[in-house]
């Protein structure tokens, strides 16, 4: 599919929610992969943006999973790096200085493909609290993870609050 001549994709640097909604699913695509409807996605991405927001990391990432495994479409690659950083402060939580960098710098990587915005969320500001927050986990180090103060943890601003 062409929009404005040129395919949507990650590697022109640019994705738009109506391109990646407009594309068609992979005919390969394993059954029951589509199996919800856009409506029923989007309730679940907010579900998992309002549980990242309240610092419930596991059941984000356990409800943005489940989207994920669903979504044939370039948008799961968005879905997979919010996930990403649910996963990173989950293990700050529990003093992984490793996971959270680690896994913080990967969301980062993802996210520079959906900026500046897709779905509502202003990607480029998330990107930004994400890199303030990862310099603040590796000032801290590995033997003083255990002094970030969660209450600093980026939230994911969203239009539709």
């Amino acid at each position: 599919m062409r929009l404005n001549g040129h395919r949507p994709s990650l590697e022109h640097g640019w994705v738009s929610y109506q391109a990646l909604h407009y594309m068609t699913s992979d005919p390969k695509t394993p059954a029951g992969h589509n199996s919800l409807t856009d409506a029923e996605k989007s309730a679940m991405f907010l579900e998992g943006i309002r549980l990242f927001n309240s610092k419930q990391f596991f059941l984000c990432h356990e409800k943005l999973e489940e989207l994920w495994m669903h979504e044939p479409r370039p948008i799961r690659v968005f879905y997979q790096s919010i996930i990403q950083l649910a996963t990173a402060y989950y293990h700050l939580t529990r003093q992984n200085f490793t996971g959270a960098v680690n896994l913080i710098e990967a969301a980062m990587q993802k996210l520079h493909g959906f900026e500046p915005e897709t779905l509502g969320i202003n990607v480029t500001l998330l990107i930004e609290k994400a890199e303030i927050s990862r310099l603040y986990i590796a000032e801290l180090g590995e033997e003083m993870v255990n002094y970030y103060d969660i209450h600093v943890i980026p939230q994911i601003e969203s239009r539709s609050k």
